[in-house]
């Protein structure tokens, strides 16, 4: 039963093998040969500026979201009517290589049991100026991608991907908002688009940082 409503669930549903990126822009291609600068394209030069190896002002935008979480999960199905399915988890996330990356380890429990458990990296790509999110999860062996800009509009960060679904060979959008509403709080709201072009909200997630003991 916990698969079937799990499955229901895009945030939270893999389907098997690697899900499709999204297309990207000239300027955001990566280069054919490396090593070898006489084959690198003009758009290759921002390579050469190591400041953009660096982390950045981006970053810094997302170490709001360190630590460690209690997070709340509501998942809506098919009927967006419907009353959602609703979880409790705990997330945490740190720094890895040096501040470039940061590493989310999510897991999800009803009635005391583990039900999902999922492993993610969130960065800000400086050469191509996007915020890039790659999520692996206990109910697949696929990797899930979404890439996207912060908006300074709404004061969060909006990330977009896709994928496959083999059930009705329609490939499903998905569009990712990351609001932060201080140090101690944040949400995760994924919106999905279906066949029909109708999009509504599907799985919402809001953390509250957990208190030291």
């Amino acid at each position: 039963m916990h698969a079937v409503m799990l499955l229901s669930a895009v945030l939270f549903s893999c389907y098997g093998g690697f899900y499709g990126l999204q297309k990207l822009s000239a300027a955001e291609k990566t280069l054919s040969t490396v090593g070898d600068e006489r084959q690198w394209s003009a758009k290759s030069s921002a390579w050469k500026d190591e400041k953009k190896n660096q982390p950045g002002p981006q970053h810094r935008r997302l170490h709001l979201i360190t630590g460690n979480w209690d997070s709340k999960v509501m998942i809506w199905a098919n009927d967006p009517g419907a009353a959602p399915l609703e979880f409790t988890g705990s997330t945490t996330r740190e720094w890895v290589l040096g501040g470039r990356f940061m590493e989310e380890r999510h897991v999800e429990h009803e009635a005391n049991e583990i039900v999902y458990e999922s492993v993610s990296y969130i960065g800000y790509n400086r050469q191509y100026g996007l915020f890039e999110y790659f999520r692996m999860s206990s109910e697949s062996t696929g990797i899930f991608v979404e890439r996207g800009r912060y908006n300074p509009a709404t004061n969060s960060i909006t990330t977009r991907g896709s994928f496959n679904d083999p059930a009705t060979g329609f490939t499903v959008h998905i569009r990712t908002e990351i609001k932060i509403f201080g140090p101690d709080d944040h949400s995760r709201v994924v919106y999905q688009t279906e066949e029909d072009g109708r999009e509504y909200k599907r799985v919402e997630i809001t953390y509250t940082r957990k208190q030291q003991e």
